[in-house]
């Protein structure tokens, strides 16, 4: 039975993020991917702030497209913001996962593809890992001091062998990846744009985010399935509408086609770790409730936890709670405020509702936008009133 100081069961960002930290400081760690390969499950939007690359000391190969407008629609209004600097990135999902996989591998780390997480078992202070090799349907046993789940949603390593929770939201994505005409692209290059609404995304908000040249992610999401309302919506039908009616294409080039299902819990109310089982990413609801975006907090998620698996494995620490207690401390707040935002916006507020928000956000600057979509600083919205009632006042005194 090989040995490994950590094992890994997924390889999406904040898997291939955790190896790549553990790796570097010479730890013995194998990936355990379920996939053939990162192209596989090319299923992430990934829209980011620009900090991302700074942080996470990522390349350009890994871009599909910079970013600095962004435009919200709704079904009566539509409003662009606009920077002459880039503002983000829409990342390249699988070049992302690639690069982290490949930086890992120079620090010896192994990779298993094609391989399924089936059960652990404790043995003394190691985990005895079992995991099936898909094409083969043979098993292979390993051990380590450390199992990570990186699932995501799935949550495969924290509830084996327990009921599955009853609280979770189940919220349900779809999402094309297409080429179009240049001339339509043009249109939106180098903008991010959501829709909000009953008639682009009812109970929750669907998107266009540039790729390379020609090349657009489409998608729609729903925040809540479980609602009696919602669930005979039929996703591909308000991702054709925009297509044909926001963008006007009459003959696109299906590149992928992919979604599914998400798994949340409010509060970040998850498993965090059980004895030398630790879940990040996903797995411990680390997707923003109001956006969608969980590249960046995965990776965050994976930082943290490598920062005390580390401290665990020499010694450092006994347990865990570290992990939790940061995660905590930087989610918290902000993760609340954006789980009544979400549920307000996509689930209870009327079109009626949703063009007024909209035509108030005008007081807002780009930068604003972008800190209260993608950095949470809700504070602001407190700003944009004092802004309103100025003009108000102005206003009247001006009639």
């Amino acid at each position: 039975m090989k040995r490994y100081d950590v094992i890994i069961i997924g390889a999406g960002p904040s898997g291939c993020q955790c190896a790549r930290i553990l790796s570097t400081y010479g730890f013995k760690v194998l990936i355990v991917e379920r996939f053939p390969s990162v192209q596989t499950n090319n299923f992430s939007s990934a829209g980011s702030p620009i900090e991302i690359l700074k942080e996470y000391t990522l390349p350009d190969e890994i871009i599909g497209s910079y970013w600095n407008k962004i435009s919200v629609v709704s079904t009566h209004i539509s409003r662009v913001w606009e920077s002459k600097h880039n503002l983000g990135v829409v990342l390249d999902f699988a070049k992302l996962r690639q690069f982290l996989i490949d930086e890992a591998l120079a620090n010896k780390a192994d990779i298993l593809f094609s391989h399924e997480f089936v059960k652990f078992t404790k043995e003394n202070n190691q985990v005895i890992v079992t995991v099936r090799d898909i094409k083969r349907k043979r098993n292979s046993i390993f051990s380590c001091s450390v199992l990570v789940d990186a699932t995501g949603a799935a949550r495969s390593v924290m509830n084996y062998g327990k009921t599955v929770a009853q609280d979770y939201i189940y919220s349900l994505g779809l999402e094309y990846l297409i080429n179009i005409d240049k001339d339509i692209y043009k249109k939106i290059s180098k903008k991010l744009v959501f829709f909000l609404g009953r008639k682009w995304a009812p109970y929750g908000y669907s998107w266009i985010f540039p790729m390379e040249e020609g090349v657009v992610k489409v998608g729609y999401g729903i925040l809540d399935i479980r609602k009696k309302e919602e669930k005979h919506i039929k996703l591909s039908k308000y991702i054709d509408l925009i297509l044909r009616e926001y963008l006007r294409v009459k003959r696109i080039k299906m590149i992928d086609r992919h979604g599914g299902l998400l798994r949340y819990r409010k509060g970040q109310n998850d498993e965090f770790f059980r004895d030398n089982v630790i879940a990040i990413g996903d797995s411990v609801s680390s997707i923003n409730p109001l956006g969608g975006e969980g590249i960046r907090h995965g990776m965050y998620s994976a930082t943290v936890a490598s920062s005390v698996i580390r401290r665990y494995l020499t010694s450092e620490v006994q347990d865990f709670k570290d992990y939790k207690n940061e995660m905590m401390k930087y989610f918290g707040k902000k993760w609340r405020v954006s789980e009544w935002l979400s549920d307000t916006v996509y689930t209870k507020l009327s079109d009626r509702w949703i063009d007024r928000a909209l035509s108030f956000s005008r007081f807002f600057s780009v930068y604003e936008i972008l800190d209260l979509l993608f950095f949470y600083k809700f504070l602001l919205i407190i700003r944009g009133i004092l802004r309103w009632s100025r003009w108000k006042v102005f206003s009247f005194f001006h009639i």
